[in-house]
């Protein structure tokens, strides 16, 4: 089954009060869950980053993922480019969307593992 997150981070001016929010939808687009947070003064790359790691928590938080396929929205093209190929994230925000990937990608290993039979470990040759 398809779910998608629709979600936002706004910012007054380039610098400002913040603010994040989101609704989840089922593929018949019935309202699963919704957000909306301050996140007091931030820049509109940073809103759009945590509203995506809150996004991704309140979808693992619901235990679905081992269930449904999750698609999140975002209008903001760098922070779609920075969770598509981490490496080109400026440094100021590596750790925020090192925290999505992580979000999105610590849920699935759990939740594969509830039917594991086996033990699996992997290790990047790379250090990453």
């Amino acid at each position: 089954m398809h779910l998608k997150f629709n979600k936002d981070g706004v910012v007054q001016g380039s610098f400002g009060q913040a603010g994040t929010g989101g609704v989840l939808r089922d593929h018949a687009e019935k309202v699963i869950a919704k957000f909306s947070k301050s996140i007091g003064h931030s820049d509109p790359a940073i809103a759009e980053s945590l509203a995506i790691k809150e996004a991704l928590l309140i979808f693992s938080n619901l235990n679905l993922s081992n269930q449904q396929y999750l698609e999140v929205e975002s209008d903001s093209n760098n922070m779609v480019c920075w969770i598509q190929k981490p490496l080109t994230t400026p440094a100021v925000f590596k750790e925020l969307v090192s925290a999505c990937i992580t979000a999105g990608e610590v849920d699935g290993l759990a939740k594969a593992g509830i039917n594991r039979r086996e033990e699996w470990i992997s290790f990047s040759n790379n250090g990453s």
